[in-house]
C-alpha cells in the first residue's frame, strides 16, 4: 500500500482517510503518521437510534443530535454537539470531490459495518466516483486469529501492511446500498429479507444478523444487551461501571459493539422510576455510573427467567435502525430465535 503524506490540491489533501470513531482514527492516524487534516472521523455510531434514507444533510444531523442528546441526558452527562468533534465526517465529507484516493478502514462489527454503507451510500447519492475508493477490511488477527470487530485490537504494523484492500465491485456496492435501504426502511420485512441472502459481503449480512438480537425476545419482551445486564446483576454485580466493564470486555471479539454510554442508558432505563414495574433499583437517579449501584426487583428475576414479559408489563418505545417499536402505536415487534414476528 502506498500512502501520500504529501500533495495537497486548494487545500485539501489528494489522499483522505475514513473510519468508525475516534479510537480507530487516533490509531491509524499514529500508525500511517498522518497529518490531522488527512482523516475523517465517522463519530455517531450508526448501530444506535434512529436511522432514516434520507441524505446526509441538516435533518439527518438534526435526527441523530437529538438522539444522543437525550441518551446523554438521561445518563447524566453533558450533550456534546457533533460539529465540535475533530474533522467529523459529517461536516466536511465535501472534501471527498477533490480527494484523489479514499481510504476506508472497517473492522467486522455492526457499526463499522453500517458506517461501510452509509458512506457508500453516500458517494453514490452525490455522484462522487467510487473508483477512488479503496477499503480495508480486517476480520481476524494475522497472528493471533480471533476476530477483529474493531481497528484497535490490531498492532500498528497491521495497519501499515493495509489488511485486506479491495475495490468494490458493483455486485458489492449494489448489495451495500440495498442493506441500508432494509436498515433504514420503517419495517423489519426488507432487513430480514436481506439478512437471508448471502451472495457477496459476507460480513456485511453476519454484523446486520445482529440488529435481530436487539428486538424484544417473545418471552421475556428483553433485548439482547437488557437479557445480558439483567444476568449480570442477577450474577451479584451491582456497580453500572463494573457491568459495563464486563460486558465489554465478554462481548468486546462479536460484531454488536454498542459502547460504555449506551449500556449505562439501558441500565438507567431498566430502573426508571417512570415505569410501573421498574427491572432494577438505583441508589441514585442522577448518579455517573461509577456511582450507580443497582439491584434487581422481584419482576426483574420473573422476566430474566421468561415468566413475564418487559414489554406487556411497560410498554416499548425504542428505535432499532429506521424501525420504531411503540407500543401506543401497536408497532412491536418480538425476536423468536433468528427471526421477528409481529406482536398479535
Amino acid at each position: 500500500m502506498v500512502i501520500c503524506k504529501e500533495g495537497v490540491v486548494a487545500g485539501i489533501y489528494m489522499e483522505l482517510h475514513i473510519t468508525n470513531g475516534s479510537s480507530a482514527a487516533g490509531f491509524i492516524r499514529t500508525a500511517l503518521c498522518l497529518s490531522s487534516e488527512q482523516l475523517l472521523t465517522v463519530n455517531d455510531l450508526l448501530c444506535c437510534g434512529p436511522l432514516s434514507v434520507q441524505r446526509l444533510d441538516s435533518q439527518w444531523i438534526e435526527m441523530r443530535q437529538q438522539f444522543w442528546d437525550c441518551l446523554l441526558t438521561q445518563c447524566a452527562i453533558e450533550p456534546f454537539p457533533m460539529s465540535e468533534f475533530t474533522r467529523d465526517f459529517y461536516f466536511n465529507h465535501n472534501e471527498l470531490f477533490a480527494a484523489k484516493t479514499v481510504h476506508l478502514w472497517t473492522g467486522t462489527s455492526l457499526g463499522d459495518q453500517l458506517m461501510l454503507a452509509f458512506v457508500i451510500t453516500h458517494f453514490v447519492r452525490e455522484k462522487i466516483g467510487l473508483d477512488k475508493l479503496l477499503v480495508h477490511q480486517f476480520e481476524y488477527h494475522p497472528e493471533k486469529n480471533f476476530e477483529i470487530s474493531g481497528i484497535t485490537l490490531l498492532e500498528s504494523e497491521h495497519i501499515v501492511d493495509g489488511g485486506n484492500q479491495f475495490s468494490l465491485s458493483s455486485l458489492e456496492i449494489k448489495c451495500l446500498l440495498d442493506g441500508w435501504k432494509a436498515v433504514a426502511d420503517n419495517t423489519p420485512q426488507k432487513l430480514v429479507d436481506f439478512i437471508g441472502k448471502e451472495d457477496v459481503l459476507p460480513l456485511f449480512h453476519k454484523a446486520l444478523k445482529h440488529l435481530i438480537y436487539r428486538f424484544p425476545e417473545k418471552q421475556s419482551g428483553l433485548s439482547i444487551w437488557e437479557e445480558r445486564i439483567l444476568a449480570s446483576v442477577k450474577a451479584g454485580e451491582s456497580n453500572a461501571a463494573r457491568i459495563i466493564g464486563h460486558l465489554l470486555f465478554d462481548y468486546s471479539r462479536q460484531p454488536d459493539l454498542v459502547g460504555d454510554i449506551y449500556l449505562f442508558y439501558l441500565i438507567k432505563s431498566l430502573a426508571n422510576s417512570c415505569f410501573q414495574n421498574p427491572l432494577l433499583t438505583s441508589n441514585q437517579a442522577q448518579g455517573t455510573m461509577h456511582d450507580t449501584e443497582v439491584f434487581l426487583t422481584e419482576l426483574g428475576e420473573k422476566i430474566l427467567d421468561k415468566k413475564e414479559n418487559f414489554v406487556t408489563t411497560n410498554g416499548i418505545d425504542r428505535y432499532i435502525a429506521g424501525i420504531h417499536l411503540c407500543s401506543q402505536s401497536n408497532r412491536v415487534w418480538y425476536r423468536k430465535g433468528e427471526s421477528l414476528e409481529i406482536q398479535a
